[in-house]
Order: structure tokens, then sequence, then C-alpha cells
């Protein structure tokens, strides 16, 4: 609730969200889960890319684990949704197992909802079980 509470609040003060698109915003994010906020924290901020593992995709033998491959597919919606994209500046990820998760960076809807929301300031605590999902 509390990042929710920062969308509403922070959009009105900045005029250049109009209220038809402040309204998407708020929107989207309620279809959102708290993973998936955690993943455009964890993407929109250096700070924590600096900790990543490295640029493996899961083709192969990964994901393993049930909760990795969640996570994978939770990374393939806010893809899909354009809210993620690659290094070469794609925004969708056609193949699950492609994906290199610290490899994205937020984009439209996600930039927006990174700032509006302050997702930057999740609690290292909860971002520390998905980067460790991740490796």
């Amino acid at each position: 609730m509390q990042f929710l509470g920062n969308l509403v609040a922070n959009a009105a003060f900045h005029p250049e969200y109009d209220r038809a698109h402040a309204d998407h915003l708020i929107k989207v994010a309620e279809e959102l889960t708290f993973q998936q906020l955690c993943i455009l924290s964890l993407a929109g901020s250096k700070d924590h890319l600096r900790l990543a593992p490295g640029e493996e995709d899961y083709q192969g033998e990964k994901p393993t684990r049930v909760e990795q491959t969640g996570l994978i597919t939770e990374i393939h919606d806010l893809s899909q949704r354009q809210m993620l994209a690659t290094p070469e500046g794609d925004h969708l990820v056609f193949e699950i197992n492609t994906i290199v998760p610290f490899t994205l960076s937020v984009e439209n809807t996600g930039a927006s909802l990174y700032t509006l929301m302050e997702l930057g300031s999740i609690d290292n605590q909860d971002l520390a079980p998905l980067m460790r999902l991740l490796q």
C-alpha cells in the first residue's frame, strides 16, 4: 500500500502526468504483484545491478526451482507489458528462457512507476531473496 500511496501522492506534483495518464498508472500498479514491483526496483536501480551475478540466461539447466520459474514468468509479464527492456532497447522478450534478468532496465510505464512509486526505496531485505533466485 505504501508504494501505491506514493504513486497517488507523487503524480499530483508532476504536471507531465495528466489525470488520464495518472489513472492509467494507478490501474497498472494495482495489477502488479509485490514481486513485480521488486523486479522493477532491481531493474531501475544501478546500485542493485552492481550486485548482479552475471549475464546468464535460463537456457539449458535453468530455471530449476519452482520459485525461479515463477520469478522468470513475472519478468516475462513485465516485458510483455513493455515495462522492461533489454540493453538493445527491445521491449519484448519472446522466449522466457532467453531472459537475462540483470541486463534489463525499466522503460515506459515501468520507468514512470519506478519514479512515482519510489520503488528504489524497497527494502534490501525484500530484494535479497529475488536476487538469490536469479543467481
